[in-house]
């Protein structure tokens, strides 16, 4: 379901039916279990939607979004997170997105850019998340390193940690809650 008109500057649209079939997969074994389709059905969802970046009808990056209270993101995802703070700078109420995939495909002739393309992706994101008047923006750091992703990444895009590194059972591997402050 829309929950903003993206009109991109740049090579970036939401996720169609006809991207299913095309060619996606990730280095990363957990992201790897994620499908194109798996990203359509996701934009399918009230209040939640899937941006790709597509460069000559490949899908090299993919990313979803999804619009939240605070409230509800505490309670839907970070039930398992370990050393979040007590107090936050978030009302209850307050509105929230909540990146949940950012899967850079290593399938596509342009992998060698993965990192470029996923860092205009996330930016192209914080954006749109900006055009719906958020206040904040969350996302975890996973796969096999989140710490050195965290460093390496979302520090230089703004993001903070909100938890300490744990282990997420339900999704098989370790985790860092971040968060990227809008206002």
């Amino acid at each position: 379901m829309t929950i903003y008109e993206l009109k991109p500057k740049r090579p970036f649209r939401r996720i169609d039916q006809k991207d299913i079939g095309k060619v996606f997969g990730s280095t990363d074994k957990l992201m790897n279990r994620i499908t194109l389709k798996d990203f359509y059905n996701y934009s399918k969802i009230p209040n939640q939607d899937a941006i790709v970046l597509s460069i000559g009808g490949e899908i090299v990056v993919a990313i979803t979004i999804q619009q939240i209270s605070f409230k509800d993101l505490l309670q839907e995802y970070c039930g398992d997170a370990v050393g979040m703070p007590k107090k936050w700078e978030l009302n209850e109420d307050d509105k929230c997105a909540y990146i949940d995939y950012l899967n850079k495909n290593s399938k596509s002739k342009h992998a060698s850019d993965r990192i470029s393309y996923g860092y205009f992706t996330l930016t192209e994101a914080i954006n749109y998340c900006r055009k719906l008047s958020v206040k904040a923006v969350f996302l975890f750091s996973d796969g096999t390193d989140p710490d050195n992703l965290f460093n390496k990444f979302y520090k230089y895009m703004g993001f903070v940690k909100k938890s300490k590194r744990y282990f997420d059972a339900t999704w098989g591997g370790d985790l860092i809650l971040t968060m990227l402050s809008l206002v």
